[in-house]
């Protein structure tokens, strides 16, 4: 069965397993809001499959701050609402840099421009993500700039988007009763397992799997929300840019290692589509599994007597 999204926003779009995962929506007749820092990438993207079926928004997910102003601001690009519908084939869409203001306070503002132009938007996939090597044996070399870009990318940013859009997305619930809503997050099997080479990255992805697990509990304990699905995508290692742009991994020749791309997207894609997990533990990440067992177990225990009404 068809992964049952009509329009979907991936971040992390021009690239790696976002880039694999935005081929594979558009193939299944999702229309794709494509997220990503680089504009040349998203104009091949935009070139490759066309503005009925992609739009491209060039975003840096580092910008906390000027988020809610660059997604009030989207520029208006309505997909097309009749099957085939297209635009004049003489015309070759650009993508137009927007300018980014000082953030408004009020995350209803923000929403209200992409409410309007992507109205049936029904997913969004937070999949941008950097990994940087750390050594703490020496901390003159560490760079405290990075390793806030990288906390960022990795973590503030999905939950900025989350706080952004879910005021939408409860909203299908009355503008669209029989639409299912997704916030899909890619993580990564080091948030199960950390590595000492990456510690940063591995906090992050830790704290993003710790977030899936509590928004998907509050999200269905309330009826405007329990619609809205949370999926957490747990990758391996897999090929892409991730480790091939990492100076260390390239200077060890051992910057193609893990999973190839297309095996990870096949696997995920097929969970999606059967939609029977909440979290898709994909390839060699689940050798790591076993370690959740007893720690999903103390959280269900937990989340009840929050149910039932404890604070503690």
């Amino acid at each position: 069965m068809a992964f049952p999204s009509k329009v979907a926003l991936v971040t992390g779009a021009s690239s790696g397993i976002g880039a694999a995962l935005t081929a594979r929506l558009i193939a299944n007749g999702t229309f794709v809001i494509a997220v990503a820092r680089r504009k040349d990438r998203l104009q091949t993207l935009l070139d490759a499959h066309g503005p009925d079926k992609v739009a491209a928004e060039p975003y840096d997910m580092t910008d906390l701050e000027g988020m809610p102003e660059w997604v009030n601001k989207l520029s208006p690009r309505p997909v097309p609402r009749a099957p085939g519908a297209a635009y004049p084939s003489n015309t070759r869409p650009s993508i137009t840099i927007l300018s980014h203001q000082k953030a408004h306070p009020q995350t209803n503002k923000a929403t209200s421009r992409i409410t309007t132009t992507y109205p049936t938007l029904d997913t969004i996939i937070l999949n941008a993500g950097i990994q940087r090597s750390i050594d703490f044996t020496s901390p003159t070399s560490i760079s405290l700039p990075n390793i806030t870009s990288e906390l960022t990318t990795n973590y503030l940013a999905p939950l900025h988007l989350i706080t952004h859009f879910l005021p939408h997305l409860q909203s299908l619930k009355t503008t669209q009763p029989a639409a299912a809503a997704h916030i899909v997050l890619v993580s990564s099997g080091l948030a199960l397992v950390p590595i000492p080479r990456c510690p940063n990255y591995c906090a992050t992805k830790s704290a993003l799997h710790s977030l899936a697990w509590t928004l998907r509990t509050q999200l269905a304990a309330h009826d405007a929300s329990s619609h809205v699905r949370v999926i957490e995508v747990v990758p391996p290692a897999v090929q892409t840019e991730l480790h091939s742009i990492q100076p260390d991994l390239v200077a060890a020749v051992q910057a193609n290692f893990g999973l190839p791309l297309e095996e990870f997207t096949e696997e995920t894609w097929t969970a999606l589509e059967e939609g029977k997990e909440d979290e898709i533990i994909v390839g060699p990440a689940k050798n790591f599994a076993h370690v959740e067992t007893d720690r999903k177990k103390m959280f269900d225990g937990m989340a009840e007597m929050f149910r039932s009404g404890s604070k503690i």
